[in-house]
């Protein structure tokens, strides 16, 4: 019959044509092109269902369409191909984790790292996790694993610094400044590696600023700005550190500025151990951004 021989083509289909068709899927990804992504990936799927790479990338493809149940779906029959492929086990934990369910997150993250070695990026994520539930001294060591793998790794630096700041906010003045202290020592390491990222110039900035190192946290949130002038966060502590320093105009010009760039940072302003002192000012009430119009 026609249709079997043509079967029995596709079946012998040579792994460079498979090949062919997944680095064309990786482009489209690239290139945000989703649903032509998830085609070539098929394509390379034809007569060889038991492709995991293929289905693997199907569910990455889903989980940045948002499509959450078909990525879950795709990363499972990669999993029944293969129940020890690491890649397959840590797409499930970042599904997972960008859905809430952290313990099953953890669980699959966990199983990546039993099968697949010590890889920086997943003990990022469980630090990032930790966290989010507040178990910042978790946190702590999940990164420090990270680096144990990779000691340049900029997420893990960073997201230690933020984590040992937010571990100060729990602990007495001696204990906070020493926290404090180590979160700069892990925002200086990762500026040394790379110098251009803006988010780490601002929280670097806002550290300093608690630590009342007012001039040097200032110049740090500059170059955050100057590295991206549309920062809102960044003009946002801005304004804290003038306020922390007694300049009530200079911080009501950065959060008018801040405000003007994402109008939930006026609910933020309020709500901020800072800037809620301006909340009942008829300047900080100006910048309510309901008033529009």
């Amino acid at each position: 019959m026609p249709i079997t021989k043509k079967k029995k083509t596709i079946e012998n289909k040579p792994r460079i044509e498979i090949e062919k068709w997944l680095l064309k899927g990786l482009d489209c990804e690239k290139k945000g092109e989703f649903e032509d992504a998830i085609s070539c990936y098929e394509n390379a799927l034809q007569g060889k269902e038991s492709d995991k790479e293929a289905w693997n990338n199907i569910g990455l493809v889903y989980y940045q369409m948002g499509d959450f149940k078909n990525a879950d779906d795709a990363i499972n029959k990669a999993l029944e191909l293969d129940s020890e492929y690491a890649i397959g086990w840590e797409t499930k934990g970042y599904l997972y984790a960008h859905l809430n369910r952290f313990d099953d997150a953890v669980e699959f993250l966990s199983k990546a790292l039993e099968v697949g070695g010590n890889k920086a990026n997943i003990w990022v994520t469980l630090g990032i996790i930790s966290s989010t539930q507040l178990k910042f001294e978790d946190a702590i060591m999940a990164y420090e694993k990270a680096l144990e793998d990779d000691p340049n790794n900029l997420n893990a630096l960073n997201n230690e610094g933020i984590a040992y700041q937010l571990l100060s906010q729990l602990r007495e003045e001696r204990e906070s400044i020493e926290m404090l202290e180590k979160a700069v020592e892990y925002f200086e390491r990762a500026l040394a590696i790379d110098p251009n990222k803006a988010e780490i110039w601002n929280n670097y900035g806002v550290v300093l600023g608690f630590l009342g190192r007012f001039k040097s946290g200032l110049s740090a949130v500059d170059k955050a700005i100057l590295l991206a002038p549309d920062y809102a966060n960044a003009y946002f502590n801005k304004a804290r550190i003038y306020l922390r320093v007694g300049n009530k105009k200079k911080a009501l010009i950065q959060l008018k500025c801040a405000i003007e760039m994402d109008k939930t940072l006026y609910k933020k302003a309020k709500e901020d151990l800072t800037l809620r002192k301006l909340k009942d000012t008829r300047e900080f009430q100006g910048l309510n951004p309901e008033k529009e119009g």
